[in-house]
């Protein structure tokens, strides 16, 4: 299933020659006459030069497209952007069509291709459609995930059983559903560790893969949301008082923002709940403008410490006095104190036959586990399912517009000298599209955008800020539209060619050293695809120590593998390699070896330049829309780089290989 990581960039039409000043916001105060522009102000020319210098920029990208429409050139400069993608190879290009439905949406990743379409009134510039009660006339129930089936769980639980492996399970995981991810640590320290690991390692590829030094900085950003400080002189202090913590949600998204549940097993209930609160208490402190509050959930008291724009925004409570929860959102906290209380419709992961089964190979307490991370397989239907594909799809439109406002405060201020004020002042400087707000550039939920506090940013009344979204969780659909419901059921079809027979949960086992990064990972022999298959072949047979070979001070990546090589030489039709006949003389058997690795070697060069030519190498086999296999294989897209372009020219390349 196979996302996209996560881990990520930020993605017009212009006021009339008579802008008449009508609100469009209720909360907007009335557009200011617009004052004279600075010597600084950006040119159209100045932008082009200044993107064809910098074409992944996406303030850049903006400040032309919206230039070029003050002086009708939107569809020129929209080519140039285009031309300046294709530039990168058709690797690059392909990125920019952005797939809304992506595992990991990437919400920066996506911007860039949903601002252009945008501003060209493309096919996800369709805000006021979405928005309209009258076309949503699809029930969300009433539409189908992928129907792929379970492993049979209880049987493969009884064989362990009979094998006398029985599982062991933390008291933490029966505080949460079973259709959530759950990540568990037996010290906080470590979790901070993994999770300071995936940060930098997760910059450093991002940088690398987007060519871009931005960086979302998200366990620093999830930290002061949740009110959790984390010192140098506080860790100690974690691992004296926690036994285990666990940490679970509802989805991935993390980056633009997503409901986050911690759940604190403690040894020592006083000072814990002492030091804890004290946070509370400082977090509040923080902000003239954090506002508490008290609740109930489930029979729990809880105390909540929010500002508007969510940088903090926490929900303390303790079911248990040994127990403690704190979350980002008011639903999730409610579905694990659900769980905690053996509540509510979700089952817990405790109680889940395929968590015992994984338990019984992957044992906890394990001296090689310091944390267990598993996304269930309910976790991983309820991420693909319609309500949260369909919810995150119109969080990703709304968000390109929030951005788009951010784009515009800046172009103001540039043009200006000032700041701008309102977003009808944004409109009436030609620095926004006008009618922001509304037609294609509404909020797909019908929610009203306004300028934050900082004047700086964008503000939605239903998704609320950029970078720190509503989670999905708290904004669930009931209905969508046709458009939208069609493009779901295609969704489907594509994901369904890669789990054909079974949902495959992901179970990783990490350990953190001074030395060593340690990730041991479980997929079950039973997915049909040719990413699996293929890595299995190449990578398969009995495990092995690798070599350590030396390694550059300036590397910050490196990736050591085990080939298969027999399983290899046998897939290529290359067997006699393995076994020489006796009767064959040993000269002429190494004059044969010799002549086929000289042949395998052409095939590796072949290989480099289809990828220095095509940006990519090529993929085993084509399938078409019911998953059949239609085109042929690599070795035929190979021949031109192998001086065979005659007996290249005789294949038809789009028909079926058995046509």
């Amino acid at each position: 299933m196979h996302r996209q990581f996560p881990s990520t960039l930020t993605v017009t039409l212009t006021a009339a020659a008579m802008f008449v000043a009508m609100p469009l916001q209720a909360e907007e105060p009335p557009a200011k006459e617009v004052p004279p522009k600075t010597a600084q102000a950006w040119t159209l020319d100045e932008a082009n030069r200044q993107l064809s210098l910098n074409p992944d920029d996406i303030y850049l990208q903006y400040v032309a497209l919206q230039l070029a429409h003050n002086e009708g050139k939107l569809k020129e400069v929209a080519r140039t952007i285009e031309r300046l993608n294709r530039r990168g190879g058709r690797r690059r290009a392909a990125e920019r069509r952005v797939d809304l439905f992506a595992l990991f949406t990437g919400a920066l990743a996506v911007q860039e291709s949903l601002q252009l379409d945008t501003m060209r009134g493309g096919e996800n510039a369709v805000g006021s459609i979405l928005a309209d009660p009258a076309k949503n006339v699809v029930k969300i129930a009433n539409l189908e995930g992928p129907t792929v089936k379970s492993h049979p769980w209880g049987k493969m639980l009884a064989a362990q059983h009979l094998a006398g492996k029985k599982p062991e399970v933390s008291p933490l995981a029966h505080c949460v559903p079973e259709d959530q991810y759950y990540v568990l640590f037996r010290s906080p320290t470590k979790l901070l560790e993994t999770a300071e690991v995936g940060d930098l390692w997760g910059a450093h590829l991002f940088a690398q893969a987007a060519k871009s030094a931005k960086s979302h900085q998200t366990t620093a950003r999830l930290k002061r949301q949740l009110a959790i400080q984390t010192d140098p002189l506080t860790r100690p202090f974690y691992d004296m008082v926690v036994d285990e913590v666990a940490m679970t949600g509802s989805d991935l998204y993390f980056t633009e923002g997503s409901d986050v549940t911690f759940v604190f097993r403690v040894k020592q209930p006083e000072v814990f709940r002492l030091r804890m609160d004290g946070f509370l208490a400082a977090a509040e402190k923080s902000r003239d403008d954090a506002v508490r509050s008290t609740g109930r959930i489930e029979g729990v008291d809880y105390v909540q410490i929010a500002t508007p724009d969510r940088a903090i925004h926490v929900f303390s409570a303790y079911p248990k006095p040994n127990l403690h929860v704190r979350s980002n959102s008011k639903v999730g906290m409610q579905r694990v104190l659900q769980a905690v209380a053996g509540s509510g419709e979700a089952k817990r992961l405790a109680d889940a036959t395929e968590f015992k089964y994984i338990r019984t190979l992957m044992a906890r307490g394990d001296r090689r586990e310091d944390g267990f991370v598993y996304l269930s397989d309910p976790f991983i239907r309820r991420l693909v399912g319609p309500q949260m594909k369909l919810c995150e799809r119109r969080r990703m439109l709304c968000y390109n517009h929030l951005r788009m406002i951010g784009h515009a405060v800046m172009l103001y201020r540039t043009q200006f000298g000032t700041k701008g004020e309102s977003i009808e002042q944004l409109v009436a400087a030609d620095c926004l599209p006008e009618r922001f707000g509304q037609q294609k550039f509404r909020c797909p939920c019908g929610g009203k955008y306004r300028l934050a506090a900082d004047g700086a940013t964008a503000v939605c009344s239903d998704h609320g800020h950029a970078g720190r979204l509503v989670p999905c969780c708290e904004i669930p659909l009931q209905h969508v539209t046709q458009r939208e419901a069609k493009e779901y059921k295609q969704f489907v079809e594509q994901y369904s060619r890669y789990w054909r027979r079974f949902f495959d949960p992901i179970a990783v086992r990490v350990r953190l050293t001074p030395k060593q990064y340690r990730a041991e990972t479980i997929i079950l022999p039973l997915i049909d695809n040719s990413v699996y298959t293929g890595l299995a072949a190449a990578l398969g047979g009995e495990p092995e120590p690798l070599d350590a070979l030396p390694v550059p001070k300036r590397n910050i990546f490196s990736l050591a593998a085990r080939l298969n090589k027999s399983e290899l030489v046998r897939q290529l039709g290359l067997e006699r390699l393995l076994d020489a006949p006796p009767d064959i003389p040993k000269q002429q058997a190494a004059v044969e070896t010799e002549r086929i690795a000289t042949r395998m070697k052409q095939v590796g060069i072949a290989m480099h330049g289809y990828h220095s030519a095509l940006r990519g190498f090529p993929t085993a086999v084509s399938f078409d829309a019911q998953g059949k296999k239609t085109r042929l294989s690599w070795r035929v897209r190979l021949l031109p780089f192998l001086e065979e372009e005659e007996l290249y020219r005789e294949f038809h390349l789009y028909e079926p290989w058995d046509s």
